[in-house]
């Protein structure tokens, strides 16, 4: 019981001497690395004897149907983890979703250790941490991430500190050039629609996501650049 009471004393004082940043880092890994460790101890239990065999089958099977579960609920990397009927708009190492109806944004995390969670699952400083991570490797992902922000959390600019809020340059397209297939999906419709439901899609979300109504600039320059793409390629209704 001593050692077990001194074995906790020190993990404290070690905890408590890291860094904000570590401790942060070390509390995201923290169920995992119980996990592991509680794994170890069972397999040293039934290895020795003191536990029976069957209950490590068990225990197998519990874990092998858990990640079973989360890859099923959450998309693979490349994947197009769009709900049906959303808008859809990705870079390299995000995606996010629009509600149509309501403008409600979500986004899924394609790339690296945070692959297939949700925006809607991490706390504001977690947020802005990513953010001021993709402003350094994939701009695009981080103005897609601040147009999650100014919906989910207004006023995490004013918030933050000094640059880390700010968005990347783009120019009047809003970012790199949209494909018929990616424009269509940033719409919200099936290939091939016409041109009458491109327009209705359109003034639809951009009634939403104007930045004159609360929206993001960044957002309602992606569905100008995805309406223009495609009515370049249909022909006027007769």
């Amino acid at each position: 019981m001593a050692q077990l009471l001194l074995l906790t004393a020190v993990i404290a004082t070690f905890v408590l001497w890291l860094s904000t940043k570590a401790r942060t880092a070390l509390r995201r890994r923290l169920p995992r690395l119980l996990g592991y460790t509680g794994l170890g101890l069972f397999a040293l239990l039934v290895a020795t004897g003191r536990l029976h065999w069957i209950f490590g089958l068990i225990l197998g099977a519990a874990l092998l149907g858990r990640r079973l579960l989360v890859k099923v609920n959450n998309p693979a990397k490349g994947a197009r983890p769009q709900t049906e009927g959303h808008c859809y708009l990705q870079a390299k190492n995000l995606a996010i979703t629009i509600d149509p109806h309501s403008g409600c944004i979500d986004g899924t995390i394609l790339d690296g250790r945070l692959q297939g969670r949700r925006l809607s699952g991490f706390a504001l400083s977690e947020l802005r941490v990513l953010h001021n991570s993709y402003l350094a490797l994939d701009e695009e992902a981080a103005a897609l991430l601040a147009a999650y922000l100014d919906q989910a959390h207004m006023g995490w600019r004013t918030n933050g500190a000094g640059q880390s809020a700010e968005n990347p340059s783009y120019g009047p397209g809003g970012g790199r050039a949209l494909s018929d297939s990616q424009a269509y999906a940033m719409l919200g419709l099936a290939n091939g629609a016409d041109r009458a439901q491109i327009v209705a899609a359109h003034r639809r979300l951009i009634q939403r996501l104007h930045p004159d109504r609360g929206g993001s600039g960044y957002l309602a320059a992606r569905l100008n650049a995805a309406k223009a793409q495609l009515l370049r390629t249909q022909r006027p209704s007769t």
